[in-house]
């Protein structure tokens, strides 16, 4: 984001010292710095929406309470298994286009 405003800022001073559309250059310099004030506003609350709806902190407590009882190893390897298998059952499902 702040190399893509530094860009535009950059193409603003081009067209300003060439003096041919400085309208043009001046919308086009607004418009520039809104799309990159835009981007860095969207980002964190797109985080903050993320975790909002998205149960992380949830899931990582369930993670630790049931490591204590089976042990962190074990779970480990048995959740990387349960992936795995799950990869390999859902991609080919979604070739062959069945929504189950």
């Amino acid at each position: 984001s702040a190399l893509l405003f530094g860009s535009a800022l950059a193409y603003c001073a081009h067209l300003q010292t060439q003096r041919k559309g400085m309208q043009k250059a001046a919308s086009f310099c607004v418009a520039a710095a809104s799309f990159a004030a835009g981007a860095l506003f969207t980002i964190p609350v797109g985080v903050a929406v993320g975790k909002f709806l998205l149960p992380f902190d949830e899931v990582a407590a369930v993670y630790q309470a049931v490591s204590e009882f089976l042990g962190a190893d074990r779970l480990h390897a048995a959740a990387m298994e349960m992936f795995l298998i799950t990869v390999n059952i859902e991609v080919p499902l979604g070739n062959l286009g069945i929504a189950y």
